[in-house]
């Protein structure tokens, strides 16, 4: 950290909510009969847009939202006065097989210095302000991007403080998301006081999180109305991370452990734009006396297997070298190459116990020799918390 502190970047977001008395919202995926009580209240049925902002070249205007699904495409307008001529745009990138939960990013041909857009779909009409792309504050940074909800600060801050002492991280963007336990500036505020942070941007995003698995009735009917968190990997490469030297995709209960030697850098000099990581699930200490918090810095841990790297991979990229047609999410990505690092050098540790949402152990493969990980796990986590603080 220099003497005079991170940066703390104020990121506003423009978002475009749909009025559902007009007749036009989102339909969800999920069967009638799978869905659980909680259902309703957790699916987004009306964003539009999550955000309208400038592309990294200063070109186009990005309009990035949830996918449009049972919104027709063809009845939105974008003008720069109100009902004006349309302005041309194209989905990108231009898939023919989305996933359910592939974003709709939207390119409008929107002159430089333009910075009010008109966007309009059957009788609605928003007047909606283009923000910034702030790439150029976090250009050769490499950063941690996460998107988050009801997390402890001590676990933002333990997982913030690990990879900026062992990996060296010095940004962070993370999109905190309906959280009763902090805002957007009291998280802020935590990081940074952490050594090592150079960037940092917290931002409030409004829009609903989605459907997660204890809101359905039927959890194997899978997760394709869960929208907000791929879409905001989306946000984050686009508008902040663009000309950043790496972007570390890993949730608060994650972290990243490398052998001796290797490093982000290192990782990332090759031809592939992306490093695709193994995670192993970390099962928290079990004899804590109640009401202690676990942490992430608890010495004891407990590993399970490897899991398939093709269901639980997380990513590493360098956002300047990917493709202009591409797509990420949060266990891998769509029309990137990406080299699969191998595990036994470094992993993604799951510490799927500190929160109760996560972690399904019948998707995880036979057993294997788990010495070596869970001691260079230990020995990270100790170099990162030297303090040896439980709470």
């Amino acid at each position: 950290m220099t003497a005079a502190g991170p940066r703390l970047h104020r990121v506003r977001l423009s978002h475009v909510d749909l009025d559902p008395r007009w007749g036009v919202s989102r339909e969800p995926l999920t069967p009638t009969e799978a869905r659980g009580p909680g259902f309703a209240a957790r699916f987004d049925a009306t964003t539009l847009f999550y955000d309208l902002y400038r592309s990294v070249d200063g070109g186009k205007v990005i309009a990035l939202g949830p996918p449009l699904r049972s919104i027709d495409a063809s009845c939105l307008r974008f003008s720069l006065v109100e009902d004006g001529p349309p302005l041309a745009w194209r989905a990108s990138p231009e898939i023919t097989n989305p996933t359910p939960l592939t974003p709709s990013r939207l390119e409008i041909a929107a002159l430089p210095g333009v910075d009010v857009l008109w966007v309009a779909i059957g009788s609605q009409r928003w007047r909606v302000p283009v923000q910034p792309n702030l790439s150029d504050a976090f250009a050769v940074r490499t950063a941690l991007l996460t998107t988050s909800g009801d997390n402890p600060l001590l676990w933002i801050e333990d997982w913030a403080r690990y990879h900026a002492a062992i990996c060296g991280v010095d940004a962070i963007v993370l999109y905190g998301n309906a959280s009763t336990l902090a805002d957007a500036a009291d998280i802020a505020e935590r990081l940074a006081a952490i050594p090592g942070l150079r960037d940092i941007a917290v931002i409030d995003q409004p829009a609903r999180f989605g459907v997660r698995k204890q809101d359905m009735r039927d959890p194997s009917a899978g997760q394709t109305d869960c929208l907000l968190q791929t879409a905001m990997l989306r946000h984050g490469l686009d508008r902040l991370l663009g000309r950043a030297a790496a972007a570390l995709n890993l949730d608060i209960d994650e972290v990243l452990v490398l052998e001796d030697g290797v490093t982000i850098p290192w990782l990332l000099d090759r031809p592939e734009p992306m490093v695709d990581l193994s995670r192993a699930n970390v099962n928290a200490p079990v004899d804590l006396p109640a009401p202690a918090l676990p942490r992430h810095r608890h010495a004891t841990h407990r590993f399970e297997p490897f899991p398939d790297t093709a269901i639980a991979k997380k990513w590493l990229l360098r956002p300047p070298t990917l493709p202009d047609e591409y797509v990420v999410g949060i266990h891998g990505s769509r029309l990137v190459p990406a080299w699969q690092f191998p595990p036994e050098r470094g992993f993604v540790a799951h510490f799927w116990e500190l929160t109760t949402s996560l972690g399904d152990p019948r998707r995880f493969a036979a057993p294997v020799d788990l010495a070596a990980p869970c001691a260079l796990l230990t020995r990270r986590l100790a170099e990162a918390f030297p303090d040896a603080q439980t709470n």
